[in-house]
This record gives C-alpha cells, sequence and structure tokens, in this order.
C-alpha cells in the first residue's frame, strides 16, 4: 500500500489485524511474504525504506540490513526478539524495540488456567463425561488447591520418613554426648531437647500414618467404582492428605531446629571459651 509523502517500512511477515492496519494507516507499508522474488522485491524497494516491523520467525540479520540500506529501526512485534540480529543492528546504529510484558497478564492467567485444571482435573473429567462414564458412576470428587504445597525433590512421605531416621540418630548421638558431660548443665540441656525431638518424631510417625489410612481408604473408594491401577496411581500421586501431613509436621519442625541450632551454637561457645587447650 502507498500513501503520499508517508515514511515507507518493509513488514517481514503478517501481523494481527489491528496492528497491520494501524501501520498501514501511518506508513507505506511493503509487504515481503507477499513478494514471489523476494531478493528482486527487496532491491526495488532497498532506498526508500527506513524502518522494519517484524514479527514471528521471520529472521532479520545483517543480510536484510544489506539489502535496506536507509533501515533506521526494527520494531518488533513480540515480547522477545530472537529473531533480530540485535548485535549486528547495535554495531550498525540500528534501533531495535519489542512489546515488553505485553503477554505477562496473559501468561499469568493461562498458568493459573493450568494449575486449575490439573488440581481439579478438568480433562479426565471432560474425557469422563464424553464417554458417558458418568451415567454409571459419579466422577470422583477432587481436592482443593488450598491444600497443596510444592515440594521440589522426592516424595512427602519419603521425605519425612528420611526426616524420622535423622531426627532418631540425632537423639542418640546427643543422649552420649550427655553421658560423657554428666555435670554440664548444656549437656542436660540438650537431652530435654532430645525429648521433645522424639515427641516430634512421634507426631510425625502419627501424621504419616494417618495420612496412609486415609490414602489406603481412598484408594480402596476409587478401585470399588472400577478404576484401574493406572488411573489409581495418577490420581493418588499428589494426594492433599500427604502434604496436610507435611504441612502440620513443618509447624513442629521449625522450633526444634531452632532450639537446637541455639544449643549448639552456645555448646561450641563454651568449648571454645573453657577447655583446657594444650
Amino acid at each position: 500500500m502507498t500513501r503520499p509523502n508517508a515514511t515507507e517500512i518493509l513488514m517481514t511477515g503478517p501481523l494481527m489485524a489491528y496492528a497491520a492496519d494501524q501501520l498501514k494507516a501511518r506508513f507505506t507499508v511493503h509487504e515481503l511474504w507477499k513478494a514471489e522474488d523476494k531478493a528482486a522485491f527487496l532491491r526495488e524497494i532497498s532506498d526508500r525504506v527506513r524502518g522494519i516491523a517484524g514479527g514471528g520467525h521471520v529472521r532479520i540479520d545483517g543480510a536484510l540490513f544489506d539489502a535496506l540500506p536507509k533501515v533506521e529501526m526494527i520494531a518488533n512485534f513480540g515480547v522477545g526478539y530472537d529473531n533480530v540480529d540485535a548485535a549486528e543492528a547495535g554495531r550498525r546504529g540500528l534501533v531495535v524495540s519489542n512489546t515488553p510484558d505485553v503477554l505477562t497478564d496473559e501468561v499469568a492467567d493461562l498458568a493459573i488456567g493450568l494449575l486449575i485444571a490439573t488440581v481439579r482435573q478438568l480433562p479426565q473429567v471432560d474425557r469422563y463425561l464424553r464417554e458417558g462414564k458418568w451415567l454409571k458412576a459419579p466422577y470422583p470428587l477432587t481436592t482443593s488447591l488450598r491444600k497443596r504445597k510444592v515440594i521440589a525433590l522426592s516424595q512427602p512421605a519419603k521425605l519425612l520418613r528420611w526426616h524420622e531416621g535423622l531426627a532418631w540418630a540425632g537423639s542418640l548421638l546427643v543422649l552420649v554426648h550427655a553421658g560423657v558431660h554428666f555435670n554440664a548443665i548444656l549437656g542436660w540441656l540438650a537431652v530435654w531437647a532430645m525429648l521433645v525431638n522424639v515427641g516430634s518424631g512421634l507426631t510425625g510417625k502419627f501424621l504419616l500414618a494417618r495420612a496412609r489410612r486415609r490414602m489406603d481408604a481412598a484408594r480402596l473408594t476409587l478401585r470399588e467404582r472400577g478404576l484401574g491401577e493406572a488411573e489409581l496411581a495418577e490420581r493418588m500421586y499428589w494426594d492433599s492428605m500427604t502434604f496436610d501431613a507435611v504441612r502440620q509436621w513443618r509447624v513442629v519442625h521449625v522450633p526444634i531446629t531452632l532450639a537446637f541450632a541455639v544449643l549448639a551454637t552456645a555448646h561450641i561457645v563454651a568449648i571454645m571459651l573453657f577447655w583446657g587447650w594444650h
């Protein structure tokens, strides 16, 4: 499209209709992707084009800059500009722009949608409905996003079992240490702290056992509704009761950890000050 006295730009690929219409209302726009002989097309407009409107995956690099020596700016329609050789543009003194943050809210919306779809099992429910299974039995209730926590490594139950074993090992070590320093107040403080730790370990064990019983009951209910082992494993993998146990365990664990950190620090300082160094 040619507009009298309007600045001429090159559009490397199709853009959204709204954006393309705005450009055509203000500039003379040359549409590269419509040209059968692109090299000839570029030679024809090379001395007139002052800007490039990019978008999509069309590469904008030194070869295109050489073909358009009058270009002053590359405006890329997109958050990223991977398709633009920005380093080469910088060496030539060309301005490169993009549209940062234009999709930030939309990406956040999609992430929340995927999260809810995962927790509420919307794709599985859709298949269940389309296959007519709802006529035989209602789809099992799903869990709430409020009860979900993120654990980056391993399984929650495995992490708690490891922690329980380490707690018992630590209890034994500190009890032996207190026996060596029988008359030391600090050692007996550690003993009392270890007793609290043992109680905490038993609490964690109780929470795990309760969560396991609830998961077994839920698994039995789903099996009675005709679900196969593969689907059972998928549904029970991130069971909310395990996360509930982890959440309650952390309430007990944090103050105990702080208490032992203080005791260990005090013990080290006492050794440094009062030990008979030779």
